[in-house]
């Protein structure tokens, strides 16, 4: 008896969820997030950056199709006026105000905050991506209160809905990870000139 026990566990655990290749259906909802990012146009964001000076939050919206977000950036668990402001982002331009007038300068490669910004301006397609053969699909979960599906591409986990819909990213930027929550749907906003 305890043999058959055993042996039903071992079955119920090589059965049961966990990493595994995609299915065709889950490799063209991955293939299309970034087509349904540039169809939805307008979601707002919450992110959340881990950086040597601290956790950065962004709470904002994005512009897929013109690939332009703006945020208001804090820094949990300080309050001086150093750590926040307004950002606005192009895929080249960083703008961040902090007092009455903006700064400008380009985006840098490796910093933290700027390779999120990179990353959440490269979202949006108007063709289905190759999906890795290396993707694999985790789990089952729920971001702001929507079934996705959670898929793994190596340095970056999307969590999808069943319309093909990012609900929530992570990237991995060294041994730390940034998240990102979207809802789609957000109103437009009013971008720098500069920044078209």
């Amino acid at each position: 008896m305890k043999r058959l026990v055993i042996m039903g566990c071992l079955v119920l655990v090589a059965c049961g969820a966990g990493p595994r290749a995609l299915s065709s259906e889950e490799t063209v909802r991955l293939a299309n997030v970034r087509v349904s990012n540039h169809a939805v146009r307008f979601a707002s964001m919450d992110a959340r950056v881990p950086t040597a000076a601290g956790v950065l939050r962004l709470v904002g919206r994005m512009d897929f199709v013109s690939r332009i977000g703006s945020a208001a950036l804090s820094t949990e668990g300080r309050m001086d006026t150093a750590a926040g402001g307004e950002l606005q982002w192009s895929p080249e331009l960083l703008a961040v105000r902090q007092g009455p007038d903006w700064q400008y300068r380009p985006l840098q490669k490796g910093a933290e905050l700027d390779t999120v910004l990179v990353l959440l301006t490269s979202i949006s397609a108007e063709r289905p991506d190759e999906v890795p053969d290396s993707a694999r699909w985790l789990r089952s979960d729920s971001a702001g209160g929507v079934a996705v599906d959670v898929f793994d591409t190596g340095s970056l986990t999307y969590w999808v809905d069943s319309a093909g819909r990012l609900m929530r990213l992570d990237a991995k930027i060294g041994d730390q990870t940034a998240t990102v929550s979207f809802q789609p749907g957000a109103a437009p906003f009013e971008t720098l000139p500069d920044l078209r």
